[in-house]
C-alpha cells in the first residue's frame, strides 16, 4: 500500500487572484475584510515605520484617495510590525486620515502575498480581483500608479454604464 503525504503548496497572490479575505485588524482589534470595500477600487499596502519608502508613499496614497473620493477608492495600509504598542503609535500619528489602517503582527496576510520587501502595494478592481502589484516604491513610480488606479476606475465606470445600459 502506498501512503501520499500532502504538503501544502503556497504561492504568492497575483493579478487576477481575489484579495485575501482578512486585511489585519485596526486598533480596535476588530478583523477587517475586503467585503468591507466591495463596490470600489481598493489599494492595500504593507508598510512599517521603520521604512523610509512606506512613509513616503502613504502620504502619496492618501492624496490618490482624496483626489478619487472615498466612495469609489479605499486604501487599507497593513502594517507588520510585531509590536501592539508601536502599531497604536502609528496609527495616532495617521488619525485624520481616511486610510484604513491594519496590524498584521504575525505576518499572516504577508505571507499569503510572498511579501520579500516593502512597501507591497496591491490595487484591486471593485470586483476584489487584484489587477496590479507594486514591489517597493520609487518617486517615478507614481504616475504609473495613478494610471493604473484611474484604469481600474474608469474600467469599473464602463462595467457599470454597461450594465445599467442592458436593462
Amino acid at each position: 500500500m502506498l501512503l501520499a503525504v500532502s504538503l501544502p503548496v503556497t504561492a504568492s497572490l497575483g493579478p487576477g487572484d481575489p484579495l485575501p479575505v482578512t486585511l489585519g485588524k485596526n486598533v480596535g482589534g476588530e478583523e477587517i475584510e475586503a467585503s468591507e470595500f466591495a463596490g470600489r477600487v481598493l489599494i492595500v499596502t504593507f508598510w512599517a515605520s521603520w521604512c523610509p519608502p512606506c512613509l513616503k508613499e502613504l502620504p502619496i496614497l492618501e492624496g490618490i484617495l482624496n483626489a478619487a473620493g472615498s466612495d469609489r477608492l479605499a486604501v487599507v495600509a497593513v502594517n507588520i510590525e510585531p509590536s501592539r504598542r508601536q502599531f497604536r503609535r502609528m496609527v495616532g500619528d495617521l488619525r485624520g486620515t481616511e486610510v484604513v489602517v491594519t496590524h498584521d503582527p504575525r505576518g499572516l496576510i504577508s505571507r499569503e502575498f510572498d511579501l520579500k520587501g516593502i512597501p507591497y502595494t496591491a490595487l484591486a478592481g471593485k470586483s476584489g480581483t487584484i489587477a496590479f502589484i507594486h514591489e517597493g516604491f520609487a518617486e517615478e513610480s507614481v504616475s504609473e500608479l495613478v494610471d493604473q488606479v484611474n484604469h481600474l476606475l474608469a474600467e469599473d465606470s464602463e462595467q457599470a454604464t454597461s450594465t445599467a445600459g442592458a436593462e
